[in-house]
């Protein structure tokens, strides 16, 4: 990301206004855990296009690093208001839902995303998440498998899938799973 913030600079320092280097700048800070200072550029690329649902998912997810989660929703929400099918809106806000114990309402977050993205490996891993904190043990592993085929690395799922089979006594495949 260093690199990547080196050019970005070099574009604001010409014009600083440029909602999209805003946007990237803020998304390189966000992947290096610098939560604040990438609140601060999505900020920027706001108070140029406040109707920006990806430079408000950026906050939500930056305020959700720090802490933040109510803050957050608000932000998800804005960008839903503006794009009700914004998957990244949808995948943040569901995830943020299930955090607080309301899985049918995760669910529903996560079903919108599926719906019109089948291969969307966040959206079954979050709808996974949701049926195995809801006791469904059995019927969650093909959601971690399916996003698992998607994207072999993806870490998430393959935790969820570990623990799904601890739930229901399958050991050894659980271990293969979590040293994934």
């Amino acid at each position: 990301y260093e690199e990547a913030i080196k050019w970005l600079d070099i574009i604001l320092t010409k014009n600083p206004k440029d909602t999209e280097a805003l946007k990237k700048k803020g998304n390189a800070l966000f992947n290096r855990r610098e939560y604040l200072d990438a609140i601060k550029f999505y900020d920027k690329a706001i108070s140029l296009d406040p109707e920006d649902a990806e430079a408000l998912c950026g906050k939500g997810a930056s305020l959700v690093g720090i802490g933040e989660s109510e803050e957050a929703m608000k932000y998800f929400d804005r960008a839903l208001s503006i794009d009700p099918e914004d998957r990244e809106a949808l995948n943040l806000k569901g995830t943020e839902v299930e955090k607080l114990g309301k899985y049918d309402e995760a669910i529903k977050y996560f079903e919108r995303v599926i719906a019109r993205e089948p291969k969307d490996a966040e959206a079954l891993q979050g709808k996974g998440n949701a049926l195995l904190k809801q006791g469904h043990y059995t019927g969650v592993i093909k959601f971690f498998d399916k996003a698992i085929s998607i994207d072999p690395e993806f870490k998430g799922a393959w935790h969820s899938r570990a623990c799904a089979l601890g739930k229901m006594g399958r050991y050894e495949e659980a271990l293969k799973s979590a040293d994934r």
